[in-house]
């Protein structure tokens, strides 16, 4: 116990060994039973150091824990983990439907805040550019014909007057 007490300080405080431990009868095992705080991570693997004079010189040792019961750090209650939280998983889709809602109030202030709808903007746009497949003339594509054919009626009298002048 003397040894093995000082090696798992970091697990946690070490209150008794087994019997096979106790009696050395197993001596590749060592199995001890280990107070350790669940809330706080366990290490996987403690510094067993063969020399003092030389701290180079040893291994780590993997540590296996049994019978640990499952601890979940969101709800502070033992028999689950953290994934398989109930408390966790309400309390994601709460956040989820309220982010949703944030977002949903954000568009609409926008929108009232734009008191013209985007489709009512698109009809706008759709107006204000001339319909070339259309066969339909807004007020100012008629102008601009009118003023094109009455320059062309002009052209041709002066060409008919220049030509019975020659």
């Amino acid at each position: 116990m003397d040894i093995l007490t000082p090696l798992l300080s970091p697990v946690g405080k070490a209150l008794y060994l087994d019997s096979a431990t106790m009696q050395k009868t197993r001596g590749s095992v060592a199995k001890v039973r280990v107070q350790i705080d669940i809330t706080k991570e366990r290490p996987q693997h403690v510094w067993m150091g063969f020399s003092e004079k030389d701290p180079s010189l040893g291994k780590w040792q993997i540590i296996e824990f049994e019978d640990v019961p499952f601890y979940c750090l969101y709800c502070k209650h033992q028999g689950h983990i953290m994934g398989e939280c109930p408390l966790k998983e309400r309390d994601d889709e709460i956040k989820k439907r309220k982010e949703g809602e944030t977002n949903r109030k954000i568009q609409e202030k926008q929108q009232n805040h734009n008191p013209r709808s985007n489709q009512q903007q698109e009809d706008d746009q759709g107006k204000s550019q001339p319909n070339r497949n259309n066969k339909e003339k807004g007020p100012a594509e008629e102008d601009t014909t009118h003023k094109e054919e009455l320059k062309l009626k002009r052209k041709t009298k002066t060409n008919k007057r220049s030509r019975t002048k020659v």
